[in-house]
């Protein structure tokens, strides 16, 4: 996946207009990200299925008794790893798997990446439970919608799923969902198209950090809302 493949690479020339064979080979250095082509989303929404049809492309159900918090990271996230959640933006910590055994639903947001020390040298020179410094590499890439019907945003992930494994898919509480894409091992030079095609039909693309907080799956959002995992497919993990 991630343009490995002639047949998938093929298939997203067609469905998007997008000549990838002509992107640059070389990881841009400065990042300049694109706006979104209402063209291609359309083509896009119009091809795929909606949100009914991705759904039942998840091998575990996942109704009013679907998996928990814990059993997702459990399956998703290596074993014994450090993991940074919190019930907000700004606090935030890093911890152990065993430590935060039990209160993961809790949380409203995670790093999904694990940790590789519990605390990391910040732009400004002081510690902290979540910067650049102690982050491990990608293990998800996360795209985050919050634009358009959720049949717009399931037409959409539907599309990127003929690219790239998708794992998880959790609502935000909200009118988005957050979409964990599997790409442990994937160069920042291969995942940087990916997220530019995914924000060419409409993603945010402050999940690009490696370090920016996504919703919980099965966690609580801070208005008391349940942050429900609508697709759970962790076979793709390895």
């Amino acid at each position: 996946f991630f343009f490995s493949s002639r047949r998938r690479h093929t298939r997203f020339r067609g469905v998007t207009g997008v000549q990838t064979c002509a992107l640059p080979i070389c990881f841009p250095v400065t990042i300049h990200w694109p706006g979104i082509n209402e063209e291609q989303r359309q083509a896009v929404i119009q091809r795929e299925g909606g949100l009914i049809d991705l759904l039942e492309k998840s091998p575990i159900r996942c109704e009013e008794a679907g998996p928990t918090a814990e059993e997702i990271i459990d399956r998703l996230m290596p074993k014994e790893c450090l993991l940074c959640a919190g019930r907000g933006q700004q606090g935030a910590v890093t911890k152990s798997r065993e430590e935060w055994r039990g209160s993961l639903a809790r949380q409203e947001f995670i790093v999904p990446s694990p940790m590789i020390a519990v605390q990391g040298l910040t732009k400004t020179g002081t510690l902290g439970f979540r910067t650049l410094n102690n982050v491990g590499q990608r293990r998800f890439l996360v795209i985050d919608q919050d634009s358009g019907a959720l049949d717009e945003q399931a037409a959409i992930l539907s599309h990127l799923s003929r690219i790239a494994p998708l794992a998880l898919l959790v609502s935000t509480g909200g009118r988005g969902t957050h979409a964990w894409f599997y790409c442990s091992g994937k160069a920042d030079s291969q995942l940087w198209f990916f997220m530019r095609m995914a924000v060419l039909l409409g993603a945010c693309r402050s999940t690009w950090s490696r370090i920016q907080l996504v919703r919980m799956p099965g966690g609580i959002r801070d208005n008391g809302t349940l942050q429900r995992t609508l697709l759970f497919n962790p076979g793709v993990v390895r």
